[in-house]
């Protein structure tokens, strides 16, 4: 993938900046992030969680009243071709067994 255009950065700004606003605008106390367009859309990691950082600073900065008490970005799950595969394999064992990881339906190995 090319290197992000300004508009493939300020899509992806809002939309973390706009899932904030949502989230504390309906009340939620917590939100989770998965890293948004790193997968198929192949927008990089670094730059991405750069993204997403600077999206949340300036919500809370805004919204110095916000009811979120918690927001998580989850950028590093272990990537099986990037990973000991027996390895990788027993660790998501042990998350499936407990209830940590809930594999989608729509991912196939």
């Amino acid at each position: 993938r090319n290197k992000p255009t300004e508009e493939d950065e300020k899509q992806l700004y809002f939309c973390y900046y706009n899932a904030l606003c949502i989230a504390n605008a309906t009340g939620k106390k917590s939100i989770a992030f998965p890293a948004i367009s790193t997968g198929i859309f192949g927008y990089p990691k670094r730059e991405a969680s750069e993204v997403s950082l600077r999206a949340i600073y300036h919500f809370l900065e805004d919204h110095p009243d916000a009811q979120l008490e918690q927001i998580s970005i989850h950028f590093s799950l272990p990537n099986p071709a990037d990973t000991d595969q027996k390895r990788f394999a027993e660790q998501k064992k042990g998350w499936e067994e407990n209830g940590y990881f809930t594999p989608d339906p729509h991912f196939q190995e």
